[in-house]
C-alpha cells in the first residue's frame, strides 16, 4: 500500500470517530487536511532517518513509554516534594508521543515487541505497574538489575545512599520549598556530594552518613546567605 493512500485511510478512520461527527463539515475537512499533511510530513522525516524505516523494527513503543513519562513528570506527579504542572513543556511531549504514534499508525503491519535485555525487563516492569490492576514485577526487577551488573549489595548501599538524602531533604524544606539542592561550586548538588562521601568510604551507617550531610549543609546554607547579603549590597 502506497503511503499516500495508508495516510488518507487513517485519516477516514479517526474523522470517522465520534468525536469528529460531532463537528461540522468544515471543520472536520480541516482537520482532516491537518491529520493527513502531518502523516505526510512524518512520514518524510523518518525517510531522512532510515529510508527503509518501516522495515527497520524500531520501538516507537518504547520511545512512546519513554515521552509519556516525561509529559507525567512535566505535569506534576511527586506527593513528597513541591511541584507546578508545566503546561508548556507537557504539550511538547504530547507532540513527541504523536511523532511516535503517527510512526505507528504508518507501519503496514502490527510488529511485535522486540526489545532484549535490560529493555525487555524495564518494559515489563512498567506494564505490571501501570495495569488495570497495578502491582510491581520483583522478577523482572531482579532480571533486569543482573542484566546491567547490579548485585543485590549495589542496590542495598545505593538505596541506603538515596534513602538517607531523601530523608535529609524531607527534615529541610524539601515539600515546602525552601531546601538547597545547589551545594556550591565543587559537587553543584546534593547527590553529588553524596557520591564523594562514598567514594571516600562505602560502608556507611544511617545515622553517620546523615550527620555528614547535616555538617555540609549548614555550611552551604551559610554561603548561601552570605551570597545573598552580597547580592543584596550590591544592587
Amino acid at each position: 500500500m502506497k503511503e499516500s493512500s495508508r495516510a488518507e485511510r487513517i485519516v477516514i478512520l479517526m474523522t470517522n470517530s465520534l468525536l469528529y461527527k460531532q463537528t461540522e463539515r468544515k471543520i472536520m475537512s480541516k482537520l482532516s487536511d491537518q491529520l493527513l499533511e502531518m502523516l505526510r510530513l512524518q512520514d518524510q522525516f523518518n525517510k531522512v532517518v532510515n529510508p527503509n524505516w518501516q522495515e527497520a523494527g524500531y520501538p516507537f513503543y518504547q520511545a512512546i513509554m519513554v515521552e509519556g513519562a516525561e509529559a507525567t513528570e512535566h505535569m506534576g506527579y511527586k506527593w513528597w516534594k513541591q511541584s507546578n504542572p508545566d503546561l508548556k513543556q507537557t504539550w511538547i511531549e504530547m507532540v513527541d508521543i504523536w511523532h511516535f504514534g503517527m510512526s505507528m499508525m504508518l507501519l503496514p503491519n502490527e510488529q511485535p515487541c522486540k526489545l532484549t535485555g535490560f529493555h525487555h525487563y524495564m518494559r515489563k516492569i512498567i506494564h505490571a505497574a501501570s495495569g488495570d490492576v497495578p502491582y510491581f514485577d520483583v522478577e523482572a526487577f531482579k532480571a533486569a538489575c543482573e542484566s546491567i551488573g547490579m548485585s543485590q549489595d549495589d542496590l542495598y548501599k545505593l538505596y541506603l545512599m538515596k534513602n538517607v538524602l531523601n530523608k535529609f531533604r524531607q527534615d529541610n524544606g524539601y515539600k515546602s520549598g525552601t531546601y538547597i539542592k545547589d551545594w556550591g561550586r565543587e559537587f553543584s548538588e546534593d547527590n553529588l556530594y553524596l557520591e564523594h562521601l562514598f567514594a571516600q568510604k562505602s560502608d556507611w551507617k544511617f545515622d553517620e552518613l546523615y550527620a555528614a550531610l547535616q555538617t555540609k549543609y549548614a555550611d552551604v546554607k551559610y554561603h548561601t546567605i552570605e551570597a545573598a547579603i552580597k547580592g543584596a549590597q550590591n544592587a
